[in-house]
């Protein structure tokens, strides 16, 4: 089938508008989901003291730090705005925490977090609690 050089000029045209203007389109459902997410981190902004809850580092001296999902969006989108579910971690932190190494016993926090995960969602909890015991 033959394309004619109208439909192939308006098609780069739009392509071309999306990558100027840096826009993705994203369905009703999706953007509402991520206004809330991002108005559960300024409230819990307003709460942070400046260090990463893992280490007790300064963003000064551990590297930048980032909201952290104790239960990963991936697995519960549900609980992505839960205040109960965020936390702030540095790089290093959030890595231990992520991959949930022998080591993330080590973390100030731990024992908290896993209390929040155990209010939040108790099959997470048992899969984290297993996963971390085969890791020791």
């Amino acid at each position: 089938m033959k394309r004619t050089p109208l439909k192939r000029k308006t098609r780069l045209k739009c392509q071309s508008n999306l990558k100027r203007t840096g826009l993705k389109k994203v369905s009703q459902a999706r953007a509402k989901r991520e206004r809330a997410k991002h108005k559960a981190y300024e409230e819990i902004d307003k709460k942070w003291d400046g260090k990463c809850k893992g280490c007790g580092e300064s963003s000064w001296t551990a590297g930048p730090i980032h909201h952290s999902h104790l239960i990963p969006e991936s697995v519960r989108a549900d609980l992505a705005a839960n205040e109960e579910n965020l936390t702030f971690h540095c790089i290093p932190c959030h890595l231990k925490w992520e991959v949930n190494s022998p080591k993330a016993s080590e973390m100030l926090d731990y024992r908290e977090n896993l209390g929040r995960l155990r209010e939040l969602d108790w099959d997470y909890y048992l899969k984290f609690k297993e996963k971390h015991n085969r890791n020791e």
